[in-house]
């Protein structure tokens, strides 16, 4: 970024168009979807916290009119927490940059251009948080969702609770649905029934907890060449597009109820990703619902220079993991 910029200062004599064209761009489907939600920020705390109904009420069966109804102390709900993640960077202006860059001569406002790059990079880096697996710093991103065998939430120093293993018997609900045999891809075929069973499975899973079984999945994102392989296969069909991604820039085939669309920043080329976006959230400080935190530019100490520190706190959470699947290890 600085050798650009470095250009655009030098070529202020040349008298170019005052226009900067950002050649970032970044192709994630996904988070433009979930960005397109109603986001629900947090306002405050070490954690940002849900809480889950896990059991059921043992009262309820049938039973004669007259018997008695028994009386049961029950607890079906769960606390769980995922601990904000922060992401932060700095820019810096040189007063010579910013007077050269200044009077008739400018092209930009020097400063604003250095300002906007830096939020293209922030962008950038919470889309790619979409594809990291958590940890200490880490998003708590697909990776970490998208699994039977984990905890989930990720721990870190300052989780509050610690997330449920998924591995213990019992936490089955917590799973997401994970389809692993190392095959080429198929749309059905395959020891674990391809595309078409892990979305079965994902439509039907939880059918005896009351769940809404309307439920599907709304988008499926994959490699490019998973992705062409399915476009391929559609070739002899009348395609259809799901027309908000369409319109937004993103290539994409429906696939029954569900967007494919493909991302060359995903974490593994022989995944596939089956989402239902409904129970997926960019969870937000309040101070950042709408964008990052900008701090004063304040004077370097020994440099005719100045700074501004900008950042972003929050995280990616998931409250109904077992409406997730992924379909990995497929060449």
């Amino acid at each position: 970024m600085a050798a650009y910029l470095a250009s655009i200062v030098a070529s202020t004599l040349n008298k170019n168009r005052k226009k900067v064209w950002a050649q970032i761009w970044g192709c994630h489907p996904v988070w433009f979807k979930l960005e397109k939600k109603l986001k629900r920020p947090y306002d405050g705390g070490l954690n940002i916290v849900e809480i889950l109904e896990v059991g059921e009420n043992g009262t309820v069966a049938w039973r004669d009119p007259k018997a008695a109804i028994p009386l049961e102390e029950t607890d079906e709900l769960v606390r769980v927490s995922w601990s904000p993640k922060s992401l932060s960077g700095s820019i810096t202006i040189f007063d010579d940059d910013e007077k050269t860059n200044s009077g008739d001569s400018a092209i930009v406002d020097y400063t604003t251009v250095k300002i906007n790059g830096l939020k293209s990079k922030l962008k950038k880096q919470l889309r790619l948080g979409l594809w990291s697996a958590g940890g200490e710093i880490a998003m708590d991103g697909l990776p970490a969702i998208c699994s039977a065998s984990n905890v989930y939430p990720v721990a870190d120093s300052r989780t509050q609770i610690t997330g449920i293993n998924r591995s213990t018997t019992g936490n089955e609900y917590w799973q997401a649905v994970v389809k692993s045999t190392s095959e080429p891809w198929s749309l059905t075929g395959g020891t674990d029934g391809g595309w078409q069973k892990l979305y079965n499975d994902l439509l039907n899973y939880g059918d005896d907890s009351g769940d809404d079984m309307t439920d599907e999945p709304d988008i499926i994102v994959t490699s490019q060449g998973i992705y062409e392989m399915y476009e391929q296969s559609m070739l002899d069909q009348q395609p259809k597009m799901n027309k908000e991604l369409a319109e937004a820039g993103f290539t994409n085939l429906m696939y029954k109820g569900a967007a494919v669309t493909w991302d060359p920043n995903i974490d593994d080329a022989t995944k596939t990703y089956m989402l239902n976006t409904k129970y997926i959230d960019i969870r937000p400080h309040t101070s950042n619902a709408s964008d990052f935190d900008y701090s004063e530019m304040h004077p370097m100490e020994t440099q005719l220079a100045k700074r501004q520190l900008v950042s972003w706190t929050g995280n990616l959470t998931c409250v109904m993991p077992r409406k997730q699947g992924v379909s990995a290890n497929k060449s």
